[in-house]
Parts: structure tokens; C-alpha cells; sequence
């Protein structure tokens, strides 16, 4: 073989190594430095960072506000920014969802979609290729901070038990395909559920009409107790609302993880409505939807939430992102739930045993003496 043709050969492999590398935005350095032969990385866990990560959606903002209501896909790119510092592009699909958000924002709730053989092609999982993405509602300074108060609220229940959904917080540059607009707001990505229930050896089942006594006990508490402390009513275990079913395979019972707490006190949205089948007269206005099976599983479950006070006015008042004003506001609605919690009086009236309905707290989420 002569020196001549083993310089080109040397030359063409450099040449097609640089090229994967470094060529353009479609190199997926990120991709293949987070998956290994052994375990593949799913798109969720690429895009997951302890910081906020930075995006950018490309695509017919238009089409999607006005197609807001339909279950279409709408074509559009992500792009973001590597560890190395690397552009990745993908081509991606938009569906609108949720429902309240829908009718009342202009700007939907979104389903992204990625190519099954485009993860596949880069050696990622295929099997979690649809993430939920919570995005802002209208236009205002309280559509960004409603995002970013929902996302404090997955983090502080994540906090309190691990069967929870993980969540990343994006900062999205919006790209109008059609014009120069340009929007940048905060977005919630969420962990896949299937991917979830994989993390604990479970798959995700479904059903209405459930008892309490089909869920493991502990985790029925803490969801139950945690709804109560953010002055939430819009879901409901045993009928399916705003709750996802796990079924670990080596159990009996069910695991339920919540998801959606825009409809809180804690969050305030615009658009949230008190709970007309309890009856309810205010969105910060508490009242428990869970059922202690015994006093013992009650002071457990209290006891958890008693140890995780300083905790979760810590990650309140470290949240930069809000204003002091918002910190304020959300330490106090803490204050008035521990105030509860430390009475054993107002706990009897608040969580009673013995298949009692419990007392409603007054507007502003507070139970009095």
C-alpha cells in the first residue's frame, strides 16, 4: 500500500470525525455522552439539569393559538445547548392538551413529540419519546410566575416522597417561523409517567371508581395531605382526575402520582375556579380529600410534613425567580397549613377518623380556634 494512499485514508477519517463532531446543530455530542451501551439515555434524562436549561422552539406560533383546541400536530425544532457548548437540533411535533388551560389561555399546554428513529439513530430510548410540556398562559408578568410557582410545587412534593414525577424548568425562546415574533417564557418539562413507573419496577394502569384501600397507604397520605397544604380540590384518587395509577409489579396496591396544580391556592391562577361540588367559595379556601385509615398512619404522615417545614420555606425563599412579594404570600399560606398541623384540636377538625367528613378552612386557607 503506498505512503500516498494511506495519507488519504488518514485524511478522510479525520475529515469524517470533525464532521460529526463540530459541523453544525445537528451534532448530538449531548446525546452520545449521556448513553452508554449498558443503559440508553431517555430524551427526558438528556434534557433534565440542575440549573434552568435554555431552549428554543421553532415553529408557526399562530397555528398553534389558533389550532389550540384541536389534537393536530404541529410541526416545529428544538434547539438547545449542550454540555460542550454544542448546538442540538432536533426536528420535533407539538400537540396541544389539557383543558381548562386550553379554554381559557391563549397560549395551550403542549405535548412534544420526537421521532422514534431519530432517538433510535443516536442511540437513545424510543420508548419515552412524548413529554408534557406546562407552558405560560397569556401575556403578563403573572403567566411567567404562575409557571414558576407550579413548578415549585412539583419540587416540593418531590421532596416529600419520591413517587412523584421529576420536572425540569426550561426557559423557552419561542421562534415564529412566519414573522419575526419572539417570545421567552417559562416552561415546565415532565417526566414521562411510563418512564417513572419503570423507575420502580411498575407499569401505569388505569380505571374509575377505585377504594382507598386499593392504594399503598403511606403514599395515599402524603398525596392527600400535600393537596390539602396547596389548597388543591381539582383531582380525585379514586376517580382518575389529575392522578396517574403505577402498579409496582412485586405488590398488590396501587401507587398514585399527581400531577397538574395550576388550580391551587398555592399557584392562584386566573382561571382557576373553586371545587363547585364541595361547594368551595375560594381558591386559597382549604378542605381534605384523603382518608387516614387510623390515627397512627395520621401522625405519621403529619410527623413527615412537620420534619419538611423549614425545608420547603427554605426552597420558597431561595427561588430567585419570584418576587419577594410572591415569597411572602407563599410562606404564609404555609404558615397558616402548619398552624393547623401544630393544633391537635384543629387536626381533629381538619383530617377526622372514622369516615368524617373534616371541616373546611376559611377563604384565605386558614382554620381557626
Amino acid at each position: 500500500m503506498s505512503n500516498s494512499y494511506v495519507k488519504y485514508i488518514i485524511t478522510c477519517s479525520l475529515f469524517n470525525l470533525f464532521l460529526l463532531t463540530n459541523l453544525n446543530a445537528d451534532n448530538d455530542s449531548l446525546f452520545l455522552a449521556k448513553t452508554t451501551n449498558e443503559t440508553p439515555a431517555t430524551i427526558f434524562k438528556i434534557l433534565k439539569s440542575q440549573e434552568i436549561q435554555d431552549v428554543t422552539i421553532q415553529t408557526d406560533i399562530t397555528q398553534i393559538m389558533e389550532g389550540k383546541r384541536t389534537i393536530d400536530n404541529f410541526p416545529a425544532t428544538l434547539i438547545f445547548t449542550d454540555e460542550k457548548g454544542n448546538a442540538v437540533k432536533k426536528i420535533i411535533e407539538l400537540t396541544p392538551r389539557g383543558k381548562s388551560r386550553r379554554n381559557y389561555c391563549d397560549f395551550p399546554p403542549l405535548r412534544i413529540k420526537f421521532s422514534k428513529k431519530q432517538l433510535e439513530e443516536r442511540g437513545i430510548r424510543k420508548d419515552h419519546k412524548s413529554l408534557k410540556l406546562v407552558t405560560h398562559c397569556n401575556e403578563g408578568l403573572m403567566a411567567n410566575h404562575n409557571v414558576l410557582k407550579e413548578f415549585l410545587a412539583y419540587k416540593i412534593y418531590h421532596e416529600l416522597t419520591d413517587n412523584s414525577l421529576d420536572v425540569q424548568l426550561l426557559k423557552v425562546n419561542y421562534e415564529d417561523t412566519q414573522s419575526d415574533t419572539k417570545l421567552e417564557k417559562y416552561a415546565i418539562l415532565l417526566e414521562d409517567i411510563d418512564e417513572f413507573a419503570e423507575s420502580i419496577n411498575g407499569e401505569e394502569v388505569e380505571g374509575f371508581g377505585r377504594n382507598w384501600k386499593d392504594f399503598e397507604e403511606e403514599n395515599g397520605n402524603i398525596l392527600a395531605l400535600f393537596q390539602y397544604m396547596i389548597g388543591n380540590e381539582d383531582w380525585d384518587i379514586l376517580n382518575y382526575r389529575n392522578i396517574k395509577y403505577i402498579q409496582p409489579k412485586e405488590a398488590k396496591t396501587i401507587i398514585a402520582v399527581p400531577y397538574d396544580f395550576d388550580s391551587s391556592g398555592f399557584v392562584s391562577t386566573a382561571y382557576a375556579k373553586p371545587n363547585p361540588n364541595l361547594k368551595m367559595q375560594s381558591i386559597k379556601q382549604r378542605f381534605f380529600m384523603g382518608k387516614f385509615r387510623s390515627k397512627a398512619s395520621r401522625d405519621a404522615t403529619i410527623a413527615l410534613f412537620k420534619s419538611k417545614e423549614k425545608m420547603m420555606h427554605q426552597l420558597v425563599e431561595e427561588f430567585d425567580l419570584l418576587d419577594d412579594i410572591s415569597k411572602l404570600e407563599l410562606k404564609e399560606y404555609f404558615d397558616s397549613f402548619y398552624k393547623t398541623l401544630n393544633s391537635p384540636k384543629l387536626v381533629e377538625r381538619a383530617f377526622p377518623l372514622k369516615r368524617k367528613k373534616g371541616e373546611k378552612s376559611d377563604l384565605e386557607g386558614e382554620m381557626h380556634f
